[in-house]
Parts: structure tokens; C-alpha cells; sequence
């Protein structure tokens, strides 16, 4: 029997030590190997127990941590998107508005309610469409039919609608032609 400062050691295989205690039940000495048990308290045990809660804490506190980033990402990404969505969706409504300006022009102009003439000052228009300025220019077709004869009095009239808008000024175009019988 050899004796160790702090520690009991044995090397009999009987499963008893050299002091008569049994060994541990599930740890049996296997042949000659010495076993060498050292005696624990209540208190020694306290600090690991503790350091394996604290670590559990700090773990959880690092995935809520990153899990309230991720979420904070998404939220922000999210906000970005309905802005982006917004934007469009205003800038389709000002397209709209425009081109339904530049329709109801073609339709007077068609009509004759309004002259062909060469407009050189811009035409800022009212009601739903006072954002908008409205510029028309004309000039001959000269096209010519199956004769190769000039066709007189087909005009192409021009229609430019102008708006600004926060991204800058916009502009919307509209060509047709028109006829307008010689007198």
C-alpha cells in the first residue's frame, strides 16, 4: 500500500482498498492499476455548478442578442422596401395623370377645340392636372399617296407634358397626326 499527500491509493484487485472501504460502485479496479480518489466537498463542486449557469446565461444573452439584430435587419429592410414601393407607386399615379393630360389634348385637337397652331408659350393647365405643363408643336407630314402626290393639310402635332417630381423633371410625349382640309 502506497499512501499520496490528499489522496488514497491502492493497488489491490480485490475491490477493496488498503482502509477496508468498498470501491465506487461502476468503477471497479481493473487488475493492478492504482486507483486514486480524492476526497470532495460540497463546496468544491458549488463553482462549477455555478460556471456552467453563468455560461448557460451568457449564452443565451449572445442568440437573443443576435436574434433581436436579425430581427432589426428585417424591420429595416421591410421599411425600405414599402418606402421603395411607395415612391413607384406615386410615380405611376404622375405618369397616369400625364398621359391622360396628353389623351384629352389629342381629343380636342382631333375635335377641333383647340387650334394646331404653333404654340410657343407653354400651357399650364388647371384642376387635377395643375402640376403639368403642356408644350404643342406642329409641322407639315409631307407625306405623299400612291401618285406621289403631296398630301395637303396632314399636320404632325407634337404634345410634350412636363411635371417635376422628387427624383427631377419628368416629361411625357405624345405624337399624332391630323388632318386639316385646306380653305
Amino acid at each position: 500500500m502506497t499512501e499520496a499527500t490528499g489522496a488514497d491509493c491502492s493497488e489491490n484487485s480485490s475491490g477493496r482498498r488498503a482502509d477496508g472501504r468498498d470501491d465506487p460502485p461502476g468503477r471497479p479496479n481493473a487488475g493492478n492499476a492504482p486507483t486514486w480518489h480524492t476526497p470532495r466537498t460540497a463546496r468544491s463542486a458549488v463553482p462549477s455548478v455555478a460556471r456552467r449557469i453563468r455560461s448557460r446565461g451568457a449564452f443565451l444573452l449572445l442568440e437573443t442578442m443576435i436574434g433581436v439584430a436579425i430581427f432589426a435587419i428585417g424591420v429595416i429592410a421591410l421599411g425600405r422596401c414599402v418606402q421603395q414601393l411607395l415612391q413607384a407607386e406615386a410615380y405611376k399615379n404622375q405618369d397616369q395623370v400625364a398621359k391622360l393630360a396628353l389623351e384629352n389634348r389629342m381629343a380636342e385637337v382631333e375635335a377641333g377645340a383647340v387650334s394646331i397652331e404653333d404654340d410657343t408659350q407653354p400651357d399650364h393647365l388647371k384642376g387635377m392636372y395643375s402640376a403639368i405643363t403642356l408644350r404643342q408643336s406642329r409641322k407639315p407630314a409631307r407625306l405623299h399617296n400612291e401618285y406621289d402626290e403631296e398630301l395637303v393639310g396632314v399636320y404632325l402635332v407634337r404634345l410634350e407634358a412636363l411635371w417635376h417630381a422628387p427624383e427631377g423633371d419628368q416629361e411625357k410625349e405624345l405624337t399624332f397626326y391630323v388632318y386639316r382640309p385646306q380653305q
